[in-house]
């Protein structure tokens, strides 16, 4: 990012300080604020998708917002922001994993028999049973893992 113009920080931690103070002013207002992962890589394409110059203030804000609102991003509730960027990458990973298993549900098409969206009926049966797995749990910490064999794949290239 130092190479815009209007990027004003030189170094990473004098900028991952400046907005933990940010952080934290807006929680000490009471302000709800919603973290996520700034990519410099998305934000150019972003720019370029939505043809807004990536050497504006203004534009790192509305990706920053579209960011918050559709990409992968946590709550902020005032922890140090060293401990909060591990969620994030989780939440990061979760996110590419979710649009993955859709991407491969959303290729499986119509079942040749009876016309269904095999990938619709595959989500809805594992929500369902998801679902059924929660609401009979007893209370504590769960751990659920899915193993699905599928061909590989450059998703994450």
């Amino acid at each position: 990012m130092r190479h815009y113009r209007t990027f004003p920080f030189t170094d990473f931690a004098d900028y991952l300080n400046a907005f933990e103070d940010l952080l934290h002013t807006r929680t000490a207002q009471g302000v709800h604020t919603t973290v996520g992962l700034f990519d410099p890589e998305e934000y150019a394409d972003f720019c370029t998708d939505t043809g807004l110059d990536p050497d504006s203030t203004s534009s790192r804000a509305c990706y920053t917002a579209e960011l918050a609102t559709t990409g992968p991003a946590l709550p902020y509730d005032g922890q140090p922001l060293a401990d909060h960027i591990p969620a994030l990458v989780k939440e990061a990973v979760r996110h590419a994993t979710w649009q993955y298993a859709t991407t491969l549900l959303a290729r499986l098409g119509a079942c040749t028999s009876c016309g269904q969206n095999i990938g619709q009926a595959a989500f809805t049966r594992a929500s369902g049973l998801l679902a059924r797995i929660l609401d009979t749990a007893r209370p504590g910490k769960r751990h659920l893992v899915c193993s699905v064999s599928a061909a590989p794949e450059g998703y994450f290239s």
